[in-house]
């Protein structure tokens, strides 16, 4: 008979399941209390480790039981245990307490390890504290990896301060975030003075649009590193130049700013400056010299270029000859040497001066004297480059003087020259001291000033003679050489110019002297030489028509080219006065006022009307200056006049010419049936003609659309297509009643 269940035996059941399931419970906890993956402590009021978790012991290298009922202040790295104990005390005392970031542990090792602890207290059933339970994350590696950016980050930024460049970051407003020492350096500004500030502010103002413009596109259309050349405002007003590739950062496509490296390049500008500078006054040396400047090819002689002194010179123009070979300026005879030369120059030889005919447009020949050297770039001859000189004039005057001194020889006896024989004195040492007259010519006294000389020296009539003439007397009886010189006779206060020769054989002490008095002569060539500077210098700086007048504007000399433009000859301007005769009447006043600034110094480029004798008015250009003697007095004033009359016409032209292009543009979109677009490189619509309003107008109501919406259709679809060179027909659909 089976025994009846009790309700005693039921709370039997139930609390064995209850202890069974608590069990169960307590090991599952005691289990992850051991497994946990974060390390747990608790401590009691003492700072006692009343339980560890094995993850701590193991994350200290430490069994459980080493570190069960030590202090938790044993394992704290020491100059923080102080610290800790108190934080614990005040934590005990339920004050609060922040989260302990930066905490050093000690492991078995003895290496340290960094943590970061969470405390929460525990009391009993009464509130009261019985301890500290804490939890642990080892962020050594962190802390690791946190130093070593830190410590990149000073090396990067010494870097970055240190450099020999501006470096800058801006944000996408332009503000400025940081700068480089360097950058403040070159600005004069300190770095709190730029940081916050926008860039534009710094610019030159001649370049803020630009660079704003580039600054704006980069948002739109970003470009990868542009080149920017731009100028500052200097803290102290002067301007610096600066160059910069800016990079563009980004996070999430979004771009944030631009990191930007900048280059001081002002002194790079200044030497550009100065190279433009240098070459500027190279072409105005070109242009302004009296000589032919000329360029040959090296590959066939042909002429590459001429300055405007052949056109004087030669009569033809420059355009005649450019492009063209030499050889035929060259007179016959003196071909082969012209060939000669060039093809010592082509290999790259030097040449010493020679002499040329070359044919001048008129028919004639001029004699030039050319030195020529070779044209070389990239270590290579190209060309011959060379100066010519016309010395024709010159050459007449050397055949006259020989023909002169033909005619002397012949009329010797006849002439008004001095003449004399002297015989030579000297001191012991054989040094020439003296001399005796033992003939003279009837001119002699005249010459010299000297009276019954037959028979004397030179020092009893002269004491004071010049030591140089005994000199050369000696040596010419010394050696039989024949001289021919120029030479002042101070004590006389004469110039002479003498002949001295040897009469008789060797051993004889005996000299002939034939000589003139060329005081006078001497004193005309220094005036000459004054004039002929003055007329060289006004021949070298004006190639146009030069007037020259004196202090009261009065013409004293004009040049051909003047008369030529003007149709007035020289006689008829010189000594003429104010108003001069090419001077309209209309523009006197005009004119007046315009000479009247050149009489007070001011030299300026004036545009002016003048007349020419048959009463055609003809636009010119007047550069006006002045000439000063030695001691800085105005004694005239010169302008030269540059006929500007085609430049003029061709300007009109040019007016003309657009002004019909124009018209004939409006007429092609006024009269032209077909539909015509216009649009701009950057492809914006410029401008559409009334055929193309008509054409939209009666497509519109027939597809369905509105005009303006048609258009705008028509439009995109001829910008989407012109990129297809082969695109002849675009297509559009009448338009669905749903509006697709």
């Amino acid at each position: 008979m089976t025994k009846k269940k009790t309700n005693h035996d039921d709370s039997a059941d139930l609390r064995k399941r209850a202890e069974e399931a608590l069990r169960e419970s307590e090991e599952r906890y005691k289990e992850l209390w051991e497994r946990a993956p974060v390390a747990y402590h608790v401590l009691d009021p003492d700072g006692k480790i009343a339980k560890v978790n094995q993850t701590e012991a193991s994350m200290l290298g430490y069994q459980v039981h080493e570190m069960v009922g030590k202090s938790i202040f044993d394992f704290i790295l020491p100059e923080q245990r102080d610290e800790a104990q108190k934080r614990f005390c005040q934590k005990i005392q339920g004050l609060p307490i922040p989260r302990i970031e930066n905490r050093i542990y000690l492991k078995k090792d003895g290496s340290r390890i960094y943590v970061v602890i969470d405390d929460v207290l525990e009391r009993d059933a009464y509130k009261k504290v019985t301890g500290i339970r804490s939890t642990m994350t080892d962020i050594t590696d962190r802390k690791r990896i946190e130093e070593e950016r830190i410590k990149s980050e000073k090396k990067y930024r010494s870097l970055v301060e240190t450099a020999g460049s501006g470096i800058a970051a801006i944000d996408q407003r332009g503000i400025f975030t940081f700068v480089n020492k360097t950058l403040c350096r070159m600005c004069g500004y300190a770095e709190q003075e730029l940081i916050g500030k926008h860039f534009v502010g710094f610019l030159h103002p001649d370049d803020r649009k630009n660079v704003i413009q580039i600054f704006e596109n980069a948002f739109i259309n970003p470009i990868r590193n542009p080149y920017i050349e731009f100028r500052i405002i200097h803290k102290d007003g002067h301007i610096v130049y600066m160059c910069s590739n800016p990079t563009a950062f980004e996070y999430e496509g979004q771009l944030l700013g631009f990191n930007a490296i900048i280059t001081d390049i002002t002194e790079l500008k200044r030497a550009e400056e100065a190279l433009r500078e240098s070459e500027e006054r190279y072409r105005r040396l070109v242009e302004t010299a009296p000589e032919v400047i000329y360029n040959l090819s090296a590959e066939d002689g042909t002429i590459t270029l001429l300055n405007p002194a052949f056109e004087r010179i030669t009569g033809w123009s420059r355009a005649e000859w450019l492009g063209k070979p030499f050889m035929p300026l060259v007179h016959p005879d003196d071909l082969t040497l012209a060939m000669e030369t060039f093809q010592q120059i082509s290999r790259g030889e030097a040449t010493p001066p020679y002499e040329l005919r070359i044919l001048s447009k008129s028919g004639e020949y001029f004699i030039g004297e050319f030195i020529s050297f070779p044209h070389i770039e990239k270590r290579k001859v190209i060309g011959e480059f060379g100066i010519a000189r016309d010395i024709t004039e010159r050459k007449k005057a050397e055949e006259v003087l020989r023909i002169s001194e033909e005619r002397y020889r012949t009329l010797f006896e006849l002439m008004d020259e001095g003449f004399c024989v002297v015989e030579m004195l000297y001191d012991p040492d054989g040094k020439a001291v003296d001399y005796r007259f033992v003939e003279t010519n009837p001119a002699f006294e005249k010459h010299t000033g000297l009276q019954q000389a037959l028979g004397k020296t030179i020092r009893q009539m002269v004491p004071n003679h010049d030591a140089h003439w005994f000199e050369i007397y000696g040596k010419v009886a010394r050696t039989g050489e024949s001289i021919r010189f120029e030479n002042p006779a101070y004590a006389m206060q004469r110039y002479y110019d003498v002949f001295a020769f040897r009469i008789g054989g060797d051993g004889s002490q005996r000299v002939g002297v034939l000589f003139n008095d060329i005081t006078e002569r001497k004193r005309a060539e220094e005036a000459l030489r004054e004039s002929k500077e003055f007329a060289e210098n006004l021949i070298a700086s004006m190639l146009d028509g030069i007037s020259v007048l004196d202090s009261d504007g009065v013409h004293i000399d004009v040049n051909a080219t003047l008369c030529q433009m003007t149709g007035f000859s020289r006689e008829e301007l010189i000594g003429v006065g104010l108003p001069h005769p090419y001077w309209p009447p209309e523009a006197y006043e005009e004119i007046e006022t315009a000479f009247q600034k050149t009489l007070r110094g001011d030299f300026s480029d004036v545009e002016l009307a003048f007349m020419r004798k048959n009463g055609e008015r003809f636009p010119v250009i007047v550069s006006p200056s002045w000439i000063k003697d030695k001691q800085g007095n105005v004694i005239s004033y010169f302008a030269t006049v540059k006929d500007i009359t085609e430049r003029k016409r061709a300007e009109e032209e040019k007016r003309r010419l657009e002004e019909r292009s124009r018209k004939v543009v409006e007429d092609i979109f006024r009269f032209i049936p077909e539909g015509v677009l216009v649009f701009s490189r950057k492809m914006e619509l410029l401008r559409q003609n009334q055929a193309f309003r008509e054409l939209v107008s009666g497509y519109a109501g027939r597809l369905g659309f509105a005009e303006d919406e048609l258009e705008n259709l028509i439009i995109d679809k001829i910008k989407a297509g012109l990129g297809d060179k082969n695109i002849k027909e675009i297509r559009i659909s009448r338009k669905h009643e749903t509006g697709k």
